[in-house]
């Protein structure tokens, strides 16, 4: 049986191929695992990198340029491993350890591993590293999980997957997948056996999104987020409610001058403010005063809302 299935779109990556096929030969040679490379209609040479590869366990497609989300799709609906493993072809693995396997014979509903962070020469490590390794139930796992809406940091059980599949947007498409996961699951495990590299580059998709479509993109995941709060239990609600709110927290401060107008009316359209409802008393008043802040500079200064 295939253990795991790694999923990794490419689009221009012909600088990163090597490292990051060389880090997963490397560190998981000893995992029965498929290699999905899905080529997302790269104009640079990619593809003929690719083909070079010499290995069984490598599968390459290729499709035309439909962003992140419908190359991973495209790699979800050919994976046969029992997990799923979302990279980004710019990033590595930088560590596993053998005791790695023995976890992926479990039947966790989800397993988190620890990572680190490159920009530069700095590596920052991932706060769960200083986490006690083990079985969390799904709530303890909540409070101790920050909210950060990557999917690489997880391994998600391939059964548990059935119909969700990444939605296409440039912004929040992870977070968005990962919270639908998380709303169906009832254990994560932390694992310190295995270390990803997530590499910080001026370059990478995130950083060259054009910032209106980003943010524009970042409302519907958080409708799609709203939406999610509306259909789940109160148990779940609890669970994910903070860590959604968050997010909408994060769009109204970080949205910029120019295009605020146009977020902050999305936002009030849509009435997203009922996010508020399922978070903590101390983001509901964050929120309150940051929305507040916000207007009153940009009365102060001029700037129209």
């Amino acid at each position: 049986m295939t253990m795991l299935s790694i999923i990794i779109p490419v689009y221009n990556g012909a600088n990163y191929i090597q490292n990051c096929y060389n880090s997963i030969k490397e560190n998981l040679s000893f995992v029965d695992k498929e290699i999905i490379f899905v080529n997302n209609g790269s104009t640079d040479n990619s593809l003929e990198l690719l083909n070079e590869i010499e290995d069984k366990s490598v599968h390459i497609i290729t499709t035309d340029t439909k962003g992140v989300s419908n190359a991973r799709n495209i790699g979800i609906n050919h994976a046969k491993g029992k997990w799923l493993f979302f990279m980004d072809v710019d990033d590595t693995i930088a560590f596993v350890d053998r005791n790695f396997l023995n976890v992926l014979h479990e039947d966790f509903d989800i397993v988190w591993i620890i990572y680190n962070k490159v920009q530069g020469n700095n590596n920052f490590h991932s706060y769960n590293s200083l986490i006690k390794e083990g079985l969390y139930d799904i709530l303890e796992f909540s409070k101790i999980w920050h909210g950060e809406g990557m999917v690489w940091p997880f391994m998600f059980r391939r059964s548990l997957v059935k119909n969700l599949f990444f939605t296409e947007m440039s912004f929040f498409e992870d977070s968005d997948f990962l919270y639908h996961y998380l709303a169906n699951v009832t254990n994560v495990y932390l694992s310190h056996n295995m270390i990803y590299s997530y590499f910080i580059r001026a370059d990478s998709t995130m950083q060259a999104a054009k910032l209106e479509k980003k943010y524009v993109d970042a409302v519907t995941g958080l409708v799609r987020n709203q939406e999610l709060l509306m259909s789940i239990s109160h148990f779940y609600k609890k669970v994910l409610g903070p860590h959604i709110v968050k997010n909408y927290l994060w769009v109204i401060r970080r949205a910029p001058s120019p295009i605020f107008k146009k977020i902050n009316h999305l936002i009030k359209e849509r009435n997203l403010s009922q996010s508020l409802l399922y978070g903590n008393l101390k983001q509901i008043f964050m929120a309150s005063v940051c929305m507040f802040s916000i207007n009153l500079f940009r009365y102060i200064f001029r700037f129209k809302v």
